[in-house]
């Protein structure tokens, strides 16, 4: 029996600052992994069959399931507990290939991720995207540009664009894309035109004067093999200001935007472009998406002030899912989540991150920089690592009187009920 994702039952989930609508749960015995022990019930991998052994129809049955389950998604059961898996969340673990040239292991930090995004982000009309801020290394880039691969090969004349920290960086990010299409089955591997060096065009190739256009021209009835396009594309555009501007965007990534420094792009102001490339009808209506992501990070060379820290409160503060106007819209038309350290610790058999083991590692160094009074290595772990966002935020000394490090330290110190 097929799963269809229809929300006749009124389920909803808290998750962070949102109330989000579940899909119908269905009965206990059509959920996958139902008759395991607890103890095997881990993420469901697909297993694909040879397509060499297939004829056209069982090729056919089997490409339509699989694209069913792409748009409905499924639930599984994982120790003992029922998890709904997104179409999006169902695509990536089964379907993309990581910087590690392998599909993804099953974390619950990346389903959440795509809880926020496939049934809050993209469900909401109002919504135009999100900014997420995160510790390092959590794997958000990948999640990220998978998404940008499966809205923009699901929909008809749906463009994305991709933008980072640095124009090598869009570039890299762009060829993980390219990497991960190559590796695609055929079903979800749309055809293309031209190279894949700097864009993935999904559309018909340009007129040219083939044979087979020649013979066109004679007259001679020729089958057309080619098949239907999307006229959906991807591509990266250097780290400057006004890119994309005049076109229409179905999805935008900006990567890394809080470490680009002010001199090179204004990332307020090229946001303030991308929404409006986003969006139809003076941006009452919402055509794309939009997702803007980083750590929070200033670099002193470049940015003396702390300007980049400032536009990402700045940013944060006007995408507060709480504060909305009379459009039901925030103030940058984005929503916001934060991916803390606990996120990115290590994960049991089931794909659950061990906690406890994270805090006290995380503890041990602070314990350490404390002792050594190394009070600015010590910042620099918060915003890598932080906890809060208000760690993430943390500022350095640098034209500031009060030394914002040891307030931050003291603040940590009452918050672990540390006597000074």
């Amino acid at each position: 029996m097929r799963y269809e994702a229809t929300y006749t039952q009124g389920l909803t989930m808290k998750f962070d600052e949102y109330t989000i609508k579940l899909p119908d749960r269905p009965n206990d015995k059509d959920i996958i992994n139902w008759r395991l022990p607890i103890s095997q019930q881990k993420f469901a991998y697909e297993q694909l069959p040879d397509f060499r052994t297939m004829n056209a129809q069982d090729l056919e049955n089997y490409s339509e399931l699989m694209w069913h389950k792409r748009v409905h998604g499924e639930w599984q059961f994982i120790n003992g507990t029922a998890y709904m898996i997104p179409g999006g969340a169902w695509f990536f673990f089964n379907f993309w290939t990581t910087t590690r040239g392998r599909r993804p292991d099953f974390r619950l930090e990346a389903l959440e991720f795509f809880w926020f995004w496939y049934l809050y982000v993209e469900k909401e009309p109002s919504i135009t995207g999100c900014i997420c801020l995160k510790c390092r290394r959590i794997g958000d880039s990948d999640k990220a540009l998978c998404i940008m691969y499966e809205r923009v090969t699901r929909y008809f004349n749906y463009p994305g664009g991709i933008q980072s920290y640095t124009d090598e960086e869009a570039k890299k990010a762009y060829e993980r894309i390219v990497r991960s299409y190559k590796k695609m089955p055929f079903f979800f591997k749309p055809k293309h035109s031209g190279t894949l060096s700097e864009e993935m065009k999904f559309h018909r190739p340009s007129e040219v004067n083939t044979v087979k256009k020649l013979k066109e021209q004679r007259g001679e009835v020729i089958e057309d093999s080619d098949g239907e396009f999307l006229d959906s594309s991807i591509s990266y555009r250097a780290t400057v200001n006004l890119a994309y501007d005049g076109q229409q965007l179905g999805h935008y990534i900006l990567d890394e935007c809080v470490k680009i420094p002010h001199f090179k792009m204004n990332v307020k102001n090229q946001y303030d472009n991308i929404r409006r490339v986003l969006t139809l009808n003076n941006g009452m209506t919402s055509y794309g998406k939009a997702m803007l992501l980083s750590t929070v990070e200033e670099k002193s060379e470049n940015d003396p002030d702390n300007s980049t820290v400032e536009m990402a409160e700045e940013l944060w503060d006007g995408s507060d899912p709480n504060k909305l106007d009379g459009n039901g819209q925030t103030k940058t038309g984005l929503v916001r989540i934060f991916r803390g350290y606990e996120k990115n610790a290590q994960i049991d058999e089931f794909g659950f991150p061990k906690i406890e083991e994270a805090r006290r590692h995380r503890q041990n160094r602070i314990d350490s920089l404390l002792r050594d009074k190394n009070y600015t290595e010590l910042l620099s772990l918060y915003r890598k690592e932080p906890e809060t966002v208000q760690e993430a935020f943390s500022k350095s000394t640098t034209n500031c009187p009060l030394h914002p490090e040891m307030c931050q330290t003291r603040l940590n110190e009452i918050k672990m009920g540390i006597d000074h």
